[in-house]
C-alpha cells in the first residue's frame, strides 16, 4: 500500500469553494465543539476533593543511618473553572 501526505488544505479541494475557507456554519460547528470540550465533568468534580489549604512536611534522606533533610510547605488549592 503506498500513503501520500498531503497538507489540510488540499483535503478541501474539490469542495465548492476556495481551498483553506471556512463557513460560517463551519465556525459555528467548531466553537459549539470548543465549548463542549471546555466544559467541567466529572474528571473536574473529582479534583474538588483536594481543593483547601494544605501544609506539607518532607522528609529526605541522603544516607542510609543519616538523619532527614525536613522541608515544610504550605499551599492553597482552588477551582478555576
Amino acid at each position: 500500500m503506498k500513503l501520500k501526505m498531503v497538507a489540510p488544505r488540499q483535503l478541501l479541494k474539490g469542495q465548492g469553494r476556495k481551498t483553506g475557507s471556512v463557513t460560517d456554519a463551519e465556525k459555528q460547528e467548531m466553537q459549539r465543539k470548543a465549548e463542549a470540550a471546555g466544559t467541567p465533568g466529572p474528571a473536574h468534580k473529582a479534583l474538588e476533593a483536594f481543593v483547601g489549604d494544605w501544609k506539607a512536611e518532607v522528609k529526605c534522606w541522603h544516607e542510609k543511618d543519616g538523619q532527614p533533610q525536613v522541608s515544610q510547605g504550605t499551599g492553597e488549592k482552588r477551582v478555576g473553572y
